[in-house]
């Protein structure tokens, strides 16, 4: 599978080529700039924070965590690498569930939270398409280049066994 590294640059150029794209759809008006401003946010924050690498102790995005890396403990340990915290749509899916199970078990503990507080109240459906775009996309791009390298690797046929 590629680096790190290379994940990183492969996400970024794919960033660029996005973002291109979000100024297109701009001045045609397709979508509006606060939309193309929130996917770029949400991209580089799943980039940066929200990796398929996470199940990987040790790993980049896993250290880019900082002291808070011990929440992600947890994680590595129930999901193996490259099983379900690669799967196209439920990987991403367990990643920000379980950031968002953390915010509630700190709101709880700290008691800012409460029962009353659960109220949700959806954004517009351009912002949801930006916000899950932009989640997604980064990780969809790292799972197909580690599908690419591998089927490389082993002359087209996927893994051996």
């Amino acid at each position: 599978m590629p680096s790190g590294k290379a994940h990183l640059r492969i996400e970024l150029l794919l960033l660029a080529v996005w973002s291109a794209l979000g100024a297109y759809l701009i001045l045609e008006g397709w979508v509006t700039w606060p939309a193309v401003a929130i996917f770029g946010a949400c991209y580089v924050a799943s980039i940066a924070l929200l990796s398929p690498d996470l199940d990987l102790v040790g790993s980049r995005p896993f250290k880019r965590w900082g002291p808070l890396r011990v929440l992600w403990w947890p994680y590595a340990a129930v999901f193996r690498h490259r099983k379900l915290s690669h799967q196209w749509f439920f990987g991403p899916l367990t990643r920000v569930g379980y950031v968002l199970a953390w915010v509630v078990v700190v709101g709880i503990a700290v008691g800012g939270v409460g029962a009353h507080d659960f109220r949700i109240r959806l954004p517009n459906k351009e912002v949801l398409a930006a916000i899950a775009l932009g989640l997604y996309l980064p990780n969809m791009t790292h799972i197909a280049a580690d599908a690419i390298q591998t089927a490389a690797k082993h002359g087209g046929h996927g893994r051996r066994r």
